[in-house]
Parts: C-alpha cells; sequence; structure tokens
C-alpha cells in the first residue's frame, strides 16, 4: 500500500479497534495466516523481542516487539507491551500496551493502536489455525479444557466457535478459583456444557483439545494425559518430559527457545532441539503431518510481524469508518528552532 507522509498521528482507542473487528473471524485467520507464510518466505524482519524486568518487582515485565512486514504490506511498526499480574488483584487487566504503526518510506509514524485487541486477536487466530492443523479428525465434536479462563481463553474459545468446532463439553481449571464462578454465564461459554475441575491434570486427561492460557511463570503438569490437540499459548505450562514425548510445533523456532519457555528448558535439559518437529507453516504446506499417536503441542511464540499485520488492518479499518482520534500537526509542518 502506498502511504503518504502527513504530519498528523492517528489514535485507534480500545473501542474502535473492538469494533474493527468483531463479526470479522475468518478475515483474521487468514491475515495471521498470510502473516506465517511471508515470514517463511524471508519478506518479514521479526528481530527478538525485548523484555524489560523492574528490579524487585518479579514477575513484572514489559516487552517491546519490533517488526516489519514487507510484499504488497510494506509496513513496520512495534507493540510495546506491559504484564503486571498484581494487576488481577486490584480489579484492572494484566497487561496493556500500543503498538505503533510506521510508514515504509518516511518512516514517521501512522497510527498508535491499542494492543489488548491486538493481542486477542492475533492470538486467538493463530490457536485456531493450530488447532485447525494439528488435528486429525478436523474440526470434530470434541471436550475442550480450558486452562486459565481469562481474556485470551475467551477470545481463542470464540475463534475455536466461529472456525468451525463444536464442543460436547467444556472442562476449566484456574488457579483463581473466583474467575470460574459464573463462568457457564459468560460468553463465549453461554449455553455450553461446562464442568469445573479441580486440576489441570484432570483437565488434559479427559480433553480432546486443550487450551493453555495462564500466568505461568514455570512448569507445573509433567505429563498431557492422552493424545489431545494441545494450545499452548502461555508457554511455561507443560514440563520436559511431556514436550519432550509428544508433537511439537511452533511459530519460530529460535524464539521459542528463549526465555525460559517450556520448550526453552527442554532444550537446555536435552541439549538438542531434536524434539521439535516443524513450524505452523510446515503443517499448513503439508511438510509435517500430525502425529495422532502423540499429544500434539503448538506453542506460538507471539511474533510481531502478526501484531503489526493485525494493527495495520484494525487501523485501515478505523480510517474508512471514521472511528479514530486524528492529532492534527502531531508532527508539525516544518523544522522548528527549539532553542
Amino acid at each position: 500500500m502506498k502511504r503518504q507522509w502527513k504530519s498528523t498521528l492517528d489514535i485507534v482507542g480500545r473501542d474502535a479497534a473492538i469494533a474493527a473487528v468483531r463479526g470479522r473471524v475468518p478475515h483474521f485467520i487468514n491475515t495471521v495466516a498470510e502473516a506465517y507464510i511471508l515470514h517463511a518466505q524471508g519478506l518479514t524482519e521479526n528481530p527478538p523481542s525485548r523484555f524489560l524486568r523492574i528490579p524487585g518487582r518479579a514477575p513484572d515485565r514489559a516487552i517491546a516487539l519490533p517488526a516489519y512486514v514487507g510484499s504488497d504490506r510494506n509496513v513496520y511498526g512495534m507493540k510495546w507491551i506491559s504484564s503486571v499480574p498484581g494487576n488481577n488483584a486490584r480489579g484492572i487487566p494484566r497487561a496493556s500496551g500500543v503498538v505503533v504503526l510506521n510508514d515504509a518510506e518516511s518512516g514517521f509514524p501512522l497510527a498508535c493502536v491499542e494492543a489488548s485487541v491486538i493481542n486477542a486477536v492475533r492470538t486467538a487466530a493463530s490457536a485456531a489455525l493450530g488447532a485447525r492443523y494439528l488435528s486429525p479428525d478436523g474440526p470434530a465434536e470434541s471436550v475442550l479444557g480450558v486452562v486459565g479462563t481469562g481474556y485470551i481463553a475467551s477470545a481463542t474459545v470464540s475463534y475455536l466457535l466461529a472456525d468451525g468446532w463444536k464442543f460436547s463439553q467444556v472442562l476449566a481449571f484456574d488457579a483463581d478459583v473466583e474467575k470460574l464462578a459464573g463462568l457457564h454465564r459468560k460468553e463465549p461459554y453461554v449455553g455450553m456444557d461446562i464442568v469445573v475441575c479441580d486440576s489441570a491434570e484432570r483437565v488434559t486427561a479427559e480433553s480432546d483439545i486443550v487450551l493453555f492460557a495462564t500466568t505461568a511463570s514455570q512448569p507445573y503438569l509433567d505429563s498431557l494425559g492422552g493424545r489431545p490437540t494441545v494450545l499452548h499459548l502461555s508457554l511455561r505450562d507443560i514440563g520436559v518430559e511431556a514436550i519432550s514425548t509428544s508433537q511439537n510445533i511452533v511459530d519460530d523456532v529460535d524464539m521459542c527457545l528463549s526465555e525460559a519457555t517450556s520448550l526453552h528448558l527442554t532444550e537446555m535439559e536435552l541439549r538438542h532441539r531434536d524434539f521439535i518437529d516443524g513450524t505452523i507453516v510446515d503443517l499448513m504446506t503439508g511438510l509435517v503431518h500430525p502425529d495422532p499417536l502423540r499429544p500434539r503441542v503448538f506453542s506460538p511464540f507471539g511474533m510481531g510481524i502478526l501484531d503489526v499485520m493485525v494493527a495495520d488492518e484494525i487501523y485501515q479499518h478505523t480510517v474508512a469508518s471514521g472511528q479514530l482520534v486524528r492529532v492534527e500537526s502531531f508532527f508539525g509542518d516544518s523544522v522548528a528552532d527549539v532553542v
């Protein structure tokens, strides 16, 4: 897309972002799939994430994810997101952030887009792709297990339903038992058969698809029970033994083997990375096939290219609909003497 330099900066808040994604699940699943394919083709730049940790405030952190997407997209930007688990006790979201989009020609920022919606959409769309390509029987009627029942889990379940999955039962576990209260009255669980479980072990043992969306900082689960499809969105729930005996699919190998993820810990203990069977693009293109004899674990680290592409889609939609705030002359029209 050809973009013109302008002195304005556009602001896309959460309400406008929600309006831009509502009812467009297939579109955003396709957007994320396109991002993965462009990355596999070498048409992106996705540097390692940079983590900022505040001394004396573990596990609080902030993460910077810069990325460039080429081809017809030709846009770059960066997500800046903080994670403060203690916010849950304050009654406010754990994570907050923004994505800044830049014009690829001039380098000037085009827009600042609220990031929680972006994060939920790109995570849920990625998980839907993982479920689609890792499940040998396709989107058949299944038992869904949910470990961690927050915002990301709700978004992901919504995307799975929109992508054709039907769930005869939902087994749910959360270390914060208050989140489980009234779960059957919250979207997207209304009308579903919800069974509250007392452990993650029971969820994994009795489910066909298991979704992990927790705030775990280290593994606590040594077994995945049977042979489920596992959407390991929180990355640090599953122990080395369970990882090493599963079929493991990632979005980017090097990124997933960092920051003490379950995969990273497995690599350090085994001293090799042969337990990784391929990437999501390998599955999408048929280079790798789901293994029905083992648990199948998709561990998407969360690539900046997804944030940039989803943010750009949201931005273009809000430009067309007029649902943004435009700050005129944010950068000024000339170089002024500041002395």
